[in-house]
């Protein structure tokens, strides 16, 4: 699917619901290429200075913040109702333990900056 720019304020509504319901999908990848996804239920959404920003918060222990923490930015992905197992996977199961994007034959987008792919 070819990606189509939208403004940040494109279906910021949905986006809210699905963070307080099932949850959205983060996706960090280092330099090296070796990505994490997780599911998270927890951010903020708004304006500073004028720019558009999705405020995340990692602790430290999790598998994911070393990813963030290396990787030049990360994505904030949407899941289609289709994609509620994988979401649901990767929102209790640790990347440490179980290679997410592997067991779903999901794979991430470079040139959409982290846009989960499935095959």
């Amino acid at each position: 699917m070819a990606r189509k720019p939208v403004p940040c304020t494109h279906q910021s509504a949905q986006t809210i619901c699905q963070l307080g319901g099932d949850g959205l999908l983060l996706v960090a990848t280092k330099p090296g290429g070796e990505s994490d996804v997780t599911t998270i239920c927890w951010g903020t959404i708004g304006p500073v200075w004028g720019r558009p920003v999705f405020t995340v918060l990692a602790r430290p222990s999790r598998y994911t913040y070393q990813f963030i923490e290396e990787a030049n930015d990360l994505t904030v992905n949407v899941p289609t109702p289709a994609m509620s197992e994988f979401a649901l996977f990767c929102g209790t199961k640790s990347g440490r333990a179980h290679d997410k994007l592997a067991r779903f034959q999901m794979s991430v987008s470079p040139r959409a900056n982290g846009q989960i792919r499935d095959h």
